[in-house]
């Protein structure tokens, strides 16, 4: 079989194991609520949510594509920062289209262009000493490539899954599909990596049609090669493999912190709330303060 057949047939497969898992996605969007990962309205209008309070930091919060809502992305972590005792300036980001930020909010496909230009105006009018972005999934990768592009200060990250081959391509889709032992383990954890991989398979298509193939961003490469890069937290599933190879590829950084979690779930949410504190795990990142060993 040639290579191009054998593309095709995987993307076939993990197309149609997408649409069938759908009813455990739903489940999982319920675990994730309880979690306290989301806000409890899913149709906010805005595409960006400024709150200025005069402070000396401005946190970017940008949401994830959130594949597994029926209505629109929610802001992330709007209640978890509404709830510290500190003020901060607090900007909102989701992108309504679900593909990375790519996509300016009317569709144009210079979305990278206008979010970074979004991002540094905000900055410039708020003032803030300190920025710092945060995100999960698609959100975390805007995080990581909208924070090193406009010189913030820190990046805190859950699970990066840009550039999006890591899950794309062949051998990674056999090896999701094939990835039996952690089926065994953690059953939620293996549809979780293979729903993953049908949305990513979904979202590059669309992009590649929208943009051309060299226009999807890699947000480690970014970091990488920057001369200014801001402080990194990246949190991880350590037996997701995409996601492992995209913390193993940052490592070597000394501004990089590496918090690997006994998953092999690349939504994180529910094992970070198993563990310990989600609130207490950001917060501490964002004050500077001991983050404690998972389940601590």
């Amino acid at each position: 079989m040639s290579q191009s057949h054998y593309q095709r047939l995987i993307e076939f497969v993990a197309r149609k194991a997408g649409a069938l898992l759908m009813p455990t996605a739903a489940r999982l969007h319920e675990e994730e609520v309880a979690s306290g990962a989301f806000g409890a309205d899913g149709n906010l209008p805005e595409t960006i949510r400024v709150e200025d309070r005069g402070a000396d930091t401005t946190i970017f919060s940008f949401s994830s594509a959130g594949f597994l809502h029926s209505g629109l992305p929610t802001f992330a972590f709007e209640g978890l920062f509404n709830r510290q005792p500190r003020s901060y300036n607090l900007v909102f980001l989701r992108d309504i289209h679900r593909l990375a930020y790519h996509l300016t909010p009317d569709g144009k496909p210079t979305g990278l262009a206008y979010y970074e230009s979004e991002v540094r105006d905000i900055m410039g009018r708020l003032g803030a000493r300190r920025n710092l972005a945060i995100g999960e999934s698609s959100g975390a990768a805007a995080a990581l490539h909208f924070g090193t592009c406009c010189q913030m200060d820190q990046v805190i990250c859950f699970a990066i899954p840009y550039p999006v081959t890591v899950w794309t391509s062949p051998s990674s889709i056999l090896r999701t599909l094939t990835n039996f032992p952690e089926l065994i383990r953690d059953p939620p954890g293996y549809w979780d990596a293979l729903m993953i991989t049908s949305f990513s398979i979904l979202a590059e298509a669309t992009l590649k049609q929208k943009l051309g193939p060299d226009g999807i961003f890699d947000p480690p490469r970014t970091y990488l090669e920057a001369k200014n890069r801001p402080e990194l937290t990246l949190v991880f599933g350590q037996r997701c493999h995409p996601d492992a190879s995209i913390a193993a590829r940052l490592k070597p950084l000394p501004e990089v912190k590496l918090r690997p979690l006994p998953t092999g779930r690349h939504i994180l949410w529910v094992p970070i709330a198993r563990m310990g504190s989600l609130e207490r795990l950001i917060m501490d990142e964002i004050e500077g303060g001991e983050v404690p060993p998972p389940g601590a």
